[in-house]
């Protein structure tokens, strides 16, 4: 099984749009968007690296609203 050793600039791209949508685009619609497969994308967003950086960025946030909205 494939697998992410590290974070690279497009799962940042991925993570901007993730968190920059009102409701969680599906695995699918990451695809679609970025090009990529669903299942390539369900590799991703499921690594460790990513979700690492997922939570970095998710720390970065300041506007309480949006930080609310994404830990619903």
């Amino acid at each position: 099984m494939a697998s992410i050793a590290s974070a690279r600039w497009h799962h940042d791209r991925i993570i901007d749009y993730i968190l920059e949508a009102p409701t969680a685009p599906s695995q699918n619609e990451i695809g679609k968007v970025f090009g990529f497969t669903a299942t390539w994308v369900s590799i991703m967003v499921n690594s460790e690296p990513f979700k690492n950086r997922l939570e970095e960025r998710k720390g970065e946030l300041r506007d309480p609203k949006i930080k609310a909205s994404i830990l619903e």
